[in-house]
């Protein structure tokens, strides 16, 4: 007979639903706002788009990265609750979301250095840490059942 699966680690669950909140807010704000590169605060590459903006080639672009953020915010909430019930669907989110995570800060850093974005991407970054963490200490210590 299987083992029922490990529940999931709560500081992970927080984790995923706190970025998913963001991306689902990034998302509908690059969908529905009239100043899109506004997205990511002041002082960002985006800044200069205005004197692009008046082609429909960036507005798609908004568009679709609005489209595929409100997808990653759904994806990633699906995600939250489903491991929050197992420690294994956690790990594998986490690992894959991790590899996602190392592309946007490299490019993060390249684009948006300095910037208050990229102070919070860094914050975003020391909390996924966090997740990583709660995650490996449940897995090594799990629970003791009632």
């Amino acid at each position: 007979m299987p083992t029922p699966p490990r529940s999931g680690s709560p500081v992970v669950t927080v984790v995923l639903l706190g970025i998913a909140a963001l991306d689902l807010a990034t998302g509908l704000w690059l969908l529905a706002s009239d100043t899109p590169w506004t997205a990511h605060g002041p002082g960002t590459l985006w800044d200069a788009a205005p004197a692009l903006a008046d082609g429909p080639l960036l507005w798609s672009l908004y568009h679709r990265l609005g489209a595929f953020s409100v997808q990653a915010a759904l994806a990633t909430a699906l995600a939250a609750a489903l491991g929050h019930r197992d420690l294994r669907v956690q790990g594998a989110v986490l690992g894959t979301w991790t590899l996602a995570g190392l592309a946007f800060a490299w490019t993060d850093g390249t684009y948006f250095g300095g910037t208050a974005y990229h102070a919070l991407k860094q914050a975003i970054g020391v909390a996924w840490v966090a997740g990583l963490a709660a995650w490996a200490w449940r897995w090594k210590h799990p629970p003791t059942p009632a």
